[in-house]
């Protein structure tokens, strides 16, 4: 397993786990495509952060197909989510491109 941000030792943190719950449900219900949309964040951005297609990041937008753990937990940190209550905010080019940076 790769070390994701949160994560020291090859194990998830808490808030992983809650990250990738929270994606896999709202990638099927549609929400997490609109969260995207009004955080402007394109599908294209997703897609490099997370080193997959955009066509990939459409699909699980869709519900076709859902995200693997790793591409969960950047989808989450892509869209600023935070799992205890789902709020986001946009984030800026210059914070996508520093915290891509640190994977």
């Amino acid at each position: 397993m790769t070390k994701t941000p949160n994560d020291t030792e090859g194990r998830l943190t808490g808030s992983d786990l809650a990250a990738i719950a929270w994606v896999r449900k709202a990638t099927t219900s549609g929400q997490a495509r609109e969260i995207r949309e009004k955080a402007l964040i394109t599908l294209e951005e997703v897609a490099r952060g997370c080193g997959v297609d955009a066509s990939a990041v459409s699909m699980w937008e869709r519900g076709e197909r859902s995200p693997g753990t790793q591409n969960a937990i950047k989808y989450a940190h892509m869209l600023r989510i935070l799992p205890q209550d789902t709020k986001t905010r946009p984030a800026a080019d210059h914070e996508v491109d520093g915290y891509m940076g640190t994977l």
